[in-house]
């Protein structure tokens, strides 16, 4: 009898470390979503004019041409469909709505101003080099209205400023004064080109992806939702780890892996807060990274 008792407690023993190893040999799973941009496009606009951009001062016609340029390049590369310039004439903005109708249905224009100016500033100091990394500074500034040519409503409208310092260059490993050794032209050329590409950051939407090893909880009610979330079944794999948090609010894997199915499905905001749920039940180092990673990439 003794020996049977033995022997039961054994394999129940075995059991248990069997499926504890199961649990930590759970394999990590990859999402992969979509994040919308800052700022949107209607989908409904397939071609963009670009008009010419109004340069602040007659030296930063050049550099007015070059933003229309790229930003033109950019959008081409994002599958706009762009207008050739020698189509687009002062015409459509004189009133002539039939004109502006037929000439770009379905499309949107997209203006806007550049700005170029430098600071140069003598610094008391007995280091040459300091003085060559404080002494220069260049901005510029592209301001852009995307307007709707149906009925000239504004789209979108914002303001980019980038700044060039002696200083940030030392700090990007580009050696100290490269600025003092650049023109003026190169150094706003630069800045434009920066403020081009942020255009393109804050209007395209991003695909992102995650790798996270779904926590084994405390029922067959999380088990079950891990399952389907390994098999791509994110949102009933959500509604499983809400019924189980709703069975035991305290339990941090439900809720780090309902924060881990609303990522999946692109809503950062609410997966933000089942990490925090997750981390502030647990202080699992790991659940705060999540977090992180939600804050870092929400619009």
């Amino acid at each position: 009898m003794i020996r049977q008792k033995f022997l039961t407690i054994c394999v129940a023993a075995t059991c248990l470390a069997g499926s504890l190893g199961c649990q930590q040999q759970q394999a990590p799973l990859t999402i992969r979503y979509k994040v919308p941009s800052e700022y949107e496009i209607p989908e409904d606009v397939r071609r963009i004019a670009i008009s010419q951009f109004a340069a602040q001062a007659s030296a930063d016609k050049g550099l007015a041409m070059l933003v229309s340029d790229e930003l033109a390049a950019t959008l081409a590369a994002n599958g706009y469909e762009m207008v050739d310039r020698t189509e687009f004439s002062a015409t459509v903005f004189s009133g002539k709505k039939s004109m502006r109708r037929k000439m770009f249905a379905g499309g949107a224009i997209l203006s806007g101003s550049v700005k170029a100016w430098k600071q140069e500033k003598n610094v008391d100091c007995n280091c040459p080099e300091i003085r060559a990394q404080l002494r220069k500074r260049a901005f510029v500034s592209v301001s852009l209205t995307l307007q709707d040519v149906q009925d000239g409503g504004t789209l979108l409208a914002m303001t980019l400023n980038r700044d060039f310092s002696s200083l940030r260059s030392q700090q990007q490993g580009k050696g100290a004064g490269q600025l003092g050794k650049m023109s003026d032209e190169e150094a706003y050329a630069s800045l434009a080109l920066e403020c081009v590409q942020a255009f393109a950051d804050k209007t395209t939407p991003r695909t992102l992806s995650a790798t996270e090893t779904l926590q084994p909880g405390q029922g067959s009610i999380v088990r079950n939702g891990n399952r389907l979330a390994n098999q791509g079944r994110y949102a009933e794999a959500l509604l499983k780890y809400l019924a189980a948090l709703k069975k035991a609010p305290n339990d941090a894997g439900a809720a780090f892996n309902a924060g881990f199915m609303c990522e999946a499905l692109g809503d950062l905001d609410t997966a933000e807060k089942y990490y925090s749920r997750a981390y502030n039940r647990a202080g699992h180092v790991g659940y705060l990274a999540a977090r992180k990673r939600v804050r870092d990439n929400s619009p």
